[in-house]
């Protein structure tokens, strides 16, 4: 089965998955609510017909009324075209946990990580799958920066994602609208998990405002499930993602070289 009939037909399936992460799980104990504002600056670029990169930095803040700055993140990493549906990309990553109160514990991640795309289209209708794993390794420090506790963790994550226009693009104007709806759904394993391999489920729904090639503003709503690995609790969190779409293609085919080639595969016959 093709990967556009499989990713059709087994739609129901994909929901059905999501669904699982909300249901499933002990949803009946006490979930407690949070609010937060993701800002995220995602680049990305071509430098080969095989090779690119990535680069994301990424600031979240808890509570709308009184913002306070929760985590800082930076990805880097290298991309490399399989075929035009199938894409690898591996890198590393920094994400800064900040102190909830003044003077309290802080976090430092160090993450390895590694993922593969999938994607496919329809006259109206354009998706891709994720698989993405990630090695973790975790530092708390006090207030005082003393070196309290560090621990690893695998994850596994698996996300699907539509998407298609709301106002198509003309020749008149680059302006144009499209919408999208993705749902991932993350499992880890290693320290201090105790048994609780579901971690989290997030939807993310809303628009992509295009403004050209190279140019995209996302303004998404997130909502999460996460399970906390000390209690089994599951805390819920709503988030306005904003997100800056940056692509460059530094590739140029040399099509003198092409053409050259060509004529010697045809003067060979």
């Amino acid at each position: 089965m093709s990967l556009h009939r499989c990713s059709l037909n087994c739609f129901p399936l994909y929901l059905a998955i999501a669904l699982v992460g909300y249901f499933i799980w002990p949803a009946q104990s006490a979930s407690a609510q949070n609010t937060q504002l993701w800002l995220t600056y995602n680049h990305q670029a071509q430098v080969s017909r095989r090779w690119g990169y990535i680069f994301d930095a990424n600031q979240r803040w808890t509570n709308f009324k009184q913002l306070h700055s929760v985590v800082t993140a930076f990805r880097v990493g290298a991309a490399y075209n399989v075929s035009p549906s199938v894409r690898m990309h591996a890198g590393y990553a920094w994400f800064a946990g900040h102190a909830r109160v003044a003077g309290g514990n802080y976090t430092r991640e160090n993450r390895l990580w590694q993922q593969v795309l999938f994607s496919g289209n329809a006259p109206k209708i354009s998706w891709f799958h994720r698989v993405r794993t990630e090695q973790r390794f975790f530092k708390v420090y006090t207030g005082s920066g003393e070196n309290r506790d560090e621990w690893f963790t695998f994850r596994a994550r698996y996300m699907f994602q539509a998407m298609g226009w709301l106002l198509p693009p003309r020749s008149i104007s680059p302006f144009a609208i499209r919408w999208s709806i993705a749902d991932e759904i993350m499992l880890h394993a290693g320290d201090n998990v105790n048994n609780t391999y579901f971690e989290q489920n997030r939807v993310v729904i809303g628009p992509v405002w295009h403004f050209g090639p190279e140019i995209e503003l996302a303004t998404l709503y997130q909502y999460n499930v996460q399970q906390q690995p000390n209690t089994g609790s599951i805390n819920q969190l709503h988030a306005l993602r904003v997100t800056i779409l940056h692509n460059l293609n530094f590739y140029k085919p040399d099509k003198t070289s092409t053409g050259i080639s060509m004529n010697r595969k045809k003067a060979g016959k």
